[in-house]
């Protein structure tokens, strides 16, 4: 999902099926000038959204333990350890739909 303001890509996300009613979310993006206006929440409310209409019960990601706190004021919860990837430490998380 990309939200645009013009022809300028602002925000981004995805999502895909993990099998089983379960999504995955991840690379939420927004760039630097349009940060603070809540497009973050947008695409991924959007996103979680369209994983009910498609009959989703659960959504996964793994955040940037930075972004911790973005995802638990949209109803997520830590589910686990934290990780490294790409030597950036990440935290699993999870959203019941």
């Amino acid at each position: 999902l990309c939200l645009y303001d013009g022809d300028t890509g602002i925000a981004c996300a995805r999502a895909y099926s993990a099998g089983a009613g379960k999504y995955i979310l991840g690379r939420v993006a927004v760039r630097k000038p349009y940060r603070g206006r809540h497009l973050g929440q947008k695409v991924v409310r959007a996103l979680e959204e369209k994983a009910r209409q498609l009959g989703g019960k659960g959504i996964y990601l793994g955040a940037q333990t930075h972004a911790q706190t973005f995802y638990e004021q949209l109803g997520y919860h830590p589910c686990g350890e934290i990780f490294y990837d790409e030597h950036c430490p990440h935290i699993p998380m999870e959203k019941s739909l």
